[in-house]
């Protein structure tokens, strides 16, 4: 699931809280959502934007072997030929994408650490944050705004001298 880009942070907590759990086959389709995020950047219209990614999970994104198993395994490359996701994407190679065009991934593992190093991983090579978010209470909601407020006021001081 994702979320357009966001400016107002009470949008964002709308969005977050349609989100349920669904329970699925192990690591998770980061891949896409970063895919998703990347072709945004690429049709934007102004260059001066400000631009962010939000990555939030309990499992780390897919291997490149998981992609091609779980392609295969759901309707075959036939199937996804007719779909907008009919190019296979890797985590890696979009997140490299993300980190050429300036763009950090700030990662939040939630429940355990099963996603901790690969999301630190990720955050690191963008130059994004990862922390633990807590979001069984109000604290990991302030926390999260925190986190991308202060990246994003950051940014526009460094623009604006």
């Amino acid at each position: 699931q994702y979320s357009g880009w966001e400016s107002n942070s009470d949008h964002l907590f709308q969005f977050m809280d349609t989100i349920l759990p669904s329970y699925g086959m192990g690591n998770e389709s980061v891949e896409v959502g970063l895919w998703h995020a990347n072709n945004e950047v690429e049709n934007r219209t102004n260059e001066d934007e400000l631009y962010q990614v939000i990555l939030i999970g309990d499992m780390p994104p897919n291997t490149d072997a998981e992609v091609d198993d779980k392609r295969e395994s759901r309707r075959g490359e036939e199937y996804w030929r007719s779909t907008k996701f009919c190019d296979k994407v890797y985590c890696d190679d979009q997140v490299e994408k993300l980190r050429q065009s300036s763009v950090p991934i700030h990662c939040f593992y939630v429940d355990d650490d099963s996603a901790k190093h690969r999301f630190q991983q990720i955050a690191h090579k963008t130059g994004g944050e990862c922390q633990f978010l807590d979001v069984d209470t109000p604290a990991g909601a302030e926390e999260l705004t925190h986190v991308v407020t202060q990246k994003i006021l950051k940014d526009v001081g460094g623009r604006e001298g």
